[in-house]
C-alpha cells in the first residue's frame, strides 16, 4: 500500500512537474523494461530527484513558505508530500431544531442522522423530509424527498459542502 501510494504520489508530482517547465503533455506512466521500471515523462525517462516532507508539513500555507526555497536550492523536481482528508474536506455543521415531538428542522452541511421512536417496542419513520427554505420566518417548501434521498427511511442525509434546510415529519410504527 505504502509503495502503491508512493507511486502515485511521484507520478502526481511529475505531472505538476511537467506542466509547469510549459512542454507539450503527455500522460506520465511507467514502462517495464526487462528487469526494471522506468517513469515516463513527456515521452522521456524521468529521473527523479526526490524529497519528502514531514508528516504535517504541508498542513499550511503559512507553515510552507520557507520550505519551498529550500526546496528549490536542493534542485528537487519531485517532493512527496502526505495531503490529510480533513484539510481537503470542507467543514460539516449542523443545528436541529424540534418545533414539535414528532417535527424538525435541520439545517447546515455534513450530516447524517437516524431517528428513533422512545415509545417501547416502537420504531420512528418519516412521513415526509421536504427541502426548503424559510423567508421572513415563513417555510417555503422545495422538493420533497424520496427513498433515493432518505436512504428507504434510514436516515436523514446532508453530504459536506451541500448546505440545506430540510423539514422532517415523523411518525411511529
Amino acid at each position: 500500500m505504502i509503495k502503491r501510494s508512493f507511486i502515485i504520489g511521484t507520478i502526481v508530482c511529475c505531472l505538476l512537474y511537467s506542466n509547469a517547465q510549459q512542454t507539450p503533455f503527455h500522460v506520465p506512466h511507467l514502462k517495464k523494461n526487462g528487469n526494471y521500471t522506468q517513469l515516463i515523462v513527456d515521452n522521456k525517462p524521468f529521473l527523479i530527484l526526490g524529497g519528502e516532507l514531514g508528516n504535517s508539513s504541508a498542513s499550511s500555507n503559512d507553515y510552507m513558505q520557507p520550505i519551498w526555497p529550500k526546496l528549490r536550492q536542493m534542485n528537487l523536481n519531485t517532493v512527496f508530500a502526505p495531503v490529510y482528508w480533513e484539510l481537503m474536506e470542507p467543514l460539516a455543521g449542523w443545528v436541529i431544531i424540534s418545533v414539535a415531538p414528532d417535527e424538525f428542522y435541520v439545517a447546515g452541511t455534513g450530516v447524517v442522522i437516524t431517528f428513533a421512536s422512545t415509545a417501547a417496542n416502537k420504531r420512528a419513520g418519516f412521513l415526509s423530509i421536504d427541502e426548503g427554505k424559510s423567508i421572513e420566518g415563513k417555510w417555503i417548501p422545495g422538493r420533497r424527498m424520496n427513498g433515493d434521498q432518505d436512504h428507504q427511511g434510514r436516515h436523514v442525509r446532508i453530504p459536506v459542502g451541500d448546505y440545506s434546510i430540510q423539514k422532517i415529519k415523523l411518525y411511529t410504527y
